[in-house]
């Protein structure tokens, strides 16, 4: 259940764009295995933004523990959660990170 879950923000991205990604732009915060963590190792937005690509989304994420995404060198790290949005009409967040929760709700009400 657990692993499948990724694939559900996939769905509901696919669901709100009408089936048709190619060209969009996604953002992802919190890319760590989980919460806390620098490991990105079998992170689950790994399997989020692999299936992405494979739609012919372009990724950008942002994670304050990662420094770099070795599973995923095609993936931009951004320096910041603005970096991350800048030309994204998708966010999701993936894991909790005390600093997201002040941050991104004005910065995504800010876009709407």
């Amino acid at each position: 259940v657990n692993e499948a879950m990724p694939l559900r923000a996939l769905r509901a991205a696919e669901t709100h764009f009408g089936g048709r990604l190619d060209g969009l732009g996604a953002a992802l915060f919190g890319v760590t295995y989980r919460a806390g963590v620098e490991d990105t190792r079998s992170s689950p937005a790994e399997t989020l933004a692999r299936a992405l690509l494979a739609r012919g989304a372009r990724v950008r994420a942002h994670d304050p523990l990662a420094r770099s995404w070795p599973e995923l060198p095609e993936v931009e790290l951004a320096r910041t959660p603005e970096d991350a949005l800048a030309g994204a009409a998708l966010a999701v967040v993936g894991l909790p990170d005390t600093e997201y929760g002040a941050l991104l709700a004005p910065l995504l009400a800010a876009r709407l």
